[in-house]
């Protein structure tokens, strides 16, 4: 009896030392992909070293409630058992690319469209959505829509997943119906040079008298001068720094804002010294201070040099009604000249020339195009000269049946092109020339350093 009672206290101390032994549990490493969700099955956090890892997964006790599924970062989850606790790191990610969903919209050739007006990037974290040039793969701000043409849009997110994708839109082609389709070309670089036909005396003379109806000169205006010195006040806060203004790019179906310091549209250091920045010198800039809308009240462009050129004016206004700066326009190319107030024109070379007159939002009012051998593959010298083309309706010139007959129609510009001779030509483009060029002088007198604008107190 003895021996059997010896023999059950041994066999119970052995249980009583298998079941007392420590059970290993080591953590692993997590990882959840953002916008799922975490596994409530604690084997999917720690390894359990013993044959009772069941036993042991339905007692322990997993706590999850630290981690965010919906933002990527490092968390911890908590195993509890018995008198143990382990603490496993979780780390939430994202590894998967956004998914580009086209929108299913139609529009028009010759649209100006941004990438959101075309499709809608779908991602869990932060994601851009921007458009590619075709071919090149240059990112752009804008694009603008042809018929036939494909566009490329890419997704990318904050942590570098990308989505490139090349669709084909649902774009309805330029129409004008009362311009013959024999005539009518995509764009400039189209027309059958060497081919050109010349525009028979009366056309001429209906030419000629649209153009005697423009006007092509403009002075540089001052605005009331009695308001300068709190105008200036106002640009100088924004050259020197202290306030932001309002960039607004508006396209066919959208609108896109930014407030920024000039140091950020700029790119220039943020700390500059708008004395040094603005003297006018070379690879500097320069200011222009004068009346550019026509509404009276003074704007500050900035000229923006390369070398002894101009690369941009941005034109800037201060409005009363909002209490802000705002930038009114932007001229980009080493050809533009501002011509006077609400002019501007563009040369290139002595062969391809433009005028435009601004209204007060701008927008082109009026534009005119003259061409002289624009492209030499035609082996002879071409003129060509466009009716002007009226913002308002109300102002465009109609184009009669016998102007089609003769005329060249540019379907990117809606433009019509007329070929004369040399000689009217030269009686064509005369009163443009002799504004533009007494411009670069006139620009001159409304042209001044930091310095000089704010040491100049207007009488």
């Amino acid at each position: 009896m003895k021996r059997k009672l010896n023999c059950w206290l041994i066999i119970l101390c052995i249980m009583l030392l298998i079941g007392c032994a420590k059970v290993e549990i080591y953590p692993k490493n997590v990882e959840i992909e953002i916008g799922s969700v975490a596994s409530e099955n604690i084997l999917d956090y720690v390894c359990i070293e013993s044959d009772r890892s069941d036993r042991i997964r339905n007692k322990a006790e997993l706590d999850i409630s630290n981690i965010d599924v919906m933002n990527v970062g490092e968390y911890v989850a908590k195993i509890t058992y018995g008198r143990e606790e382990v603490i496993v790191p979780v780390s939430v990610v994202d590894t998967t690319a956004p998914i580009i969903n086209v929108k299913e919209n139609e529009f028009q050739e010759g649209d100006q469209v941004i990438a959101e007006d075309l499709a809608e990037a779908i991602d869990d974290s932060n994601v851009t959505l921007s458009l590619l040039s075709n071919p090149g793969g240059v990112q752009l701000d804008f694009t603008t829509l042809q018929y036939g043409e494909s566009v490329t849009l890419k997704a990318e997110d904050q942590f570098g997943n990308e989505t490139v994708k090349e669709i084909v839109l649902n774009i309805r082609p330029k129409e004008n119906s009362s311009f013959p389709e024999e005539r009518s070309y995509e764009r400039l670089e189209d027309f059958p040079y060497g081919e050109l036909q010349y525009v028979d005396e009366k056309i001429y003379a209906e030419i000629k008298s649209a153009y005697e109806n423009m006007e092509w000169y403009s002075d540089f205006s001052n605005g009331k001068i009695e308001q300068n010195q709190f105008y200036k006040e106002k640009y100088k806060e924004l050259l020197d720094g202290k306030v932001t203004f309002l960039k607004t790019d508006r396209y066919t179906y959208s609108e896109v804002s930014q407030r920024l310091y000039l140091s950020e549209f700029l790119r220039v250091e943020e700390d500059y010294a708008p004395e040094d920045l603005f003297n006018g010198g070379n690879d500097q800039y320069g200011l222009c201070f004068f009346d550019m809308d026509l509404d009276n009240e003074p704007e500050l462009c900035i000229a923006e040099k390369v070398g002894a050129g101009i690369r941009s004016y941005y034109i800037f206004k201060y409005r009363k009604d909002i209490d802000e700066i705002v930038l009114w326009k932007t001229l980009n190319g080493a050809n533009i000249q501002i011509m006077g107030s609400g002019i501007i024109g563009m040369a290139w070379e002595d062969q391809h020339f433009v005028f435009s007159r601004l209204n007060e939002s701008g927008e082109e009012a009026v534009l005119i195009y003259f061409i002289r051998d624009f492209f030499h593959e035609s082996g002879k010298v071409e003129y060509m000269v466009s009716l002007p083309k009226y913002k308002e309706t109300d102002q465009q010139i109609e184009v009669t049946d016998e102007m089609q007959k003769q005329g060249y129609y540019d379907k990117s510009q809606d433009l019509v092109f007329f070929c004369v001779s040399e000689e009217q030509y030269q009686e064509l483009i005369r009163d443009f020339l002799i504004s533009y060029e007494s411009a670069k002088d006139n620009i001159e007198n409304v042209t001044y350093t930091y310095r000089e604008l704010f040491e100049k107190r207007d009488t």
